[in-house]
Order: C-alpha cells, then structure tokens, then sequence
C-alpha cells in the first residue's frame, strides 16, 4: 500500500476516474508515489473514487460539466483546501473547460497543459479536424456534412446525392463526441435518416470503412509548454468493449514511425499543440492506407499500454504540467499486449457518497 501523506509532494487532481483514461491516470500516479492525489467523478458510485482511500487518495463528486458556474466553484474549492497544483482533465467536457478557463484556473493556484481555445475546438470537432487533414493529403474515410436542424428533406437530399460517391454502409456520428456515445452504423439509406433524426446533437455521416478487429490503430503524443513532442507511442488495438468498435480493451505495442510523422503533421497543421494528443487512425483493407479517424485531446482509455511499454505518458504529463523537464525520449518496447481485466473492490464501511445508496 502507497500512502500519500508527505506534505512536500504536489498535489494532482485527476478527473473522470470512473472511466478508463482517468483510473488509469490514477492508478499509475498512485503506483509512481510521488504526489497526493484527489479523485473527482460526476458519478457518486463510480468505484474509482474509492479505490485508493485507504492510502490516502482524497476524492470529490463533482457537479455536470453542464453545470458550468457550479463545477468550477467545486473546482476552486477543491483547488484552495487541498492545496492542488496540477489538474489532469481525462474527458473532452472538462478538457474544453479547463481549456477555456485556464487563467482563472492557474490564478486560483492549479496548472493545467492543454492547447488554446481555437486549437481544440478545431481538434475536438470531427468534422473540422478532418478537414484539415483532407485539405493536406491526409487520407479520410469519405463523410458529408449536414445542415444544424432537423429538415429531413433536405437531409434526404444531401444523403442521396452522397450515396452516388460513396456507397452504404455508413455511419453516422456526433460532431463532438468520444467512445462510441451517439455512434450510429447504418446500411440503408432510411436508418440513415432515423439515426439523424433521433440524435440529440450535431451529426456526420461518414464512410464505413471495412476491417475486423484489429484495423485501428492509436498514436500517441505528448507535447511540452512549448509546442515540442516529448513522448511518441504507437499500438493498435485487437479487442474492443463493443462488436462494431468503441474503447479498446485489448492492444499491442506496435512501432509505426510513417504513421507517428503523419500524425505530428496533421496536429502542426491544427495548430500549438500543448498536453497529450491521442489519435486515431483505421487501416483501409481495400487500399492498404491508414485513414484518419480522430484526436481525442487526452489521455487514452487503453494508455496503461504506453506504461507497460515504458513510456509513462501519465507521469510524464504531470511533471510538464508543473513545470519541470523531462529527459529525453526513451522510446517504448514493441509487442508489449495489453488485455483489461475487471475485479471486485471491498470496504469495511461504505465509503461517504454510497453510505447513503447502500442504505436504501
């Protein structure tokens, strides 16, 4: 058991621990015993909010980013007690906000190491950032873009003169999004106008390229204060949570140099890249390209790969954001699997935030 009781060590807050990129941040800056953490979640139940308070892991539920005013008040609050210096934002919601409100952020006393405004939203809209890469070469699935609102004539329109370059299936998929929340696979033209018309957001329809598990890939990068690429990893992914796709749950390191160029390329032409980039890209069995998919602008579900590996991108990312250097790139180990697993946790007492769940 860790415990994190040295006054002297900073402080990290780490975000969204009940999903993958954030216990895995957690998990992995808890092991590494150089900082006092605080947890935070939306979800009072989540169990990584209590994984770790028996060495000493502080933990907070935190209000809907949709809350905005009410969640950066819990956030300064949690800033001024536990005297924090570093947040690790591990969904794409926090990261906007903490992108967006970064001064008053660093004023109330916490570092974060994210891209400006206009670079993420760019990045975190699918529809933008394909763009850029279409209009540098970048080989994409084909996609349309469709008109805010809900005219299904219109809509109809617009599909069938895309159906004439770009045959079904399709998917359809939320502008801003992440896993496979709102993600759509359709083979006819009509699912493809139910799928627009139940959306709750922004929608694309996109090609759906074929592949069997094992077709995406993710490159991995990780930028300092200034714009430079400290840490390049590579894997692809052989299992996933969904049939269809979604969070990987199974993965091997894979060296792809080619790949990892083209993606620092792709984020140049976004922009000043600044924190962990994660980018996806799926292998074209028809044309034997890789075809760009996505950047999600944080750490990965599957990054405990990166540390199995020995590029500890979690760590790495807590020192840059404080400040401090890092030495130089090591590299990883290519053919290093990684396979989730799942297991029970125990308390004693029902920790405060399911006391009150387990009691009903």
């Amino acid at each position: 058991m860790v415990l994190h009781t040295d006054t002297n060590k900073p402080v990290v807050l780490v975000t969204a621990v009940g999903a993958p990129p954030g216990l895995n941040t957690l998990r992995f800056l808890h092991e590494s015993g150089k900082y006092r953490l605080v947890a935070t979640d939306a979800d009072p139940m989540c169990t990584g909010l209590y994984h770790y308070v028996e060495s000493g892991v502080k933990h907070a539920v935190l209000p809907k980013t949709t809350e905005t005013k009410k969640y950066l008040d819990a956030v300064y609050g949690l800033i001024s007690e536990h005297g924090i210096s570093a947040v690790i934002p591990c969904v794409e919601d926090e990261v906007r906000i903490f992108a967006r409100y970064r001064e008053s952020i660093s004023a109330a006393g916490a570092k974060v190491l994210l891209p400006d405004n206009e670079v993420l939203r760019i990045a975190s809209n699918k529809v933008l950032s394909t763009k850029v890469a279409e209009e540098n070469r970048i080989s994409c699935p084909q996609s349309v873009t469709l008109p805010q609102g809900h005219d299904i004539r219109e809509i109809r329109k617009i599909l069938e003169a895309f159906a004439g370059t770009c045959p079904l299936p399709w998917i359809v998929k939320p502008v801003f999004g992440h896993g496979m929340n709102g993600v759509t696979n359709v083979d006819s033209l009509e699912g493809a106008l139910r799928a627009v018309e139940a959306a709750d957001s922004e929608v694309f329809v996109q090609e759906c390229i074929p592949g069997e598990a094992g077709s995406m890939h993710l490159i991995g990068l990780l930028y300092d204060g200034d714009g430079r690429v400290v840490r390049r990893f590579s894997s692809r992914s052989f299992r996933t949570l969904y049939g269809n796709g979604g969070p990987a749950t199974a993965g091997i390191s894979i060296h792809l140099p080619r790949l990892i160029a083209q993606t620092e390329h792709l984020i140049n032409c976004i922009g000043n890249w600044r924190g962990p980039a994660a980018v996806e890209w799926m292998l074209d069995p028809r044309d034997a390209r890789f075809k760009y998919i996505e950047i999600n602008p944080r750490l990965w579900g599957y990054s405990s790969l990166s540390v199995g590996a020995g590029a500890r991108f979690h760590e790495c990312l807590v020192e840059l954001t404080l400040g401090n250097d890092l030495e130089d790139d090591p590299g990883f180990k290519e053919g290093v699997v990684m396979m989730r697993t799942t297991f029970d946790v125990m308390f004693e007492t029902a920790p405060m935030g399911v006391a009150t769940w387990a009691a009903q």
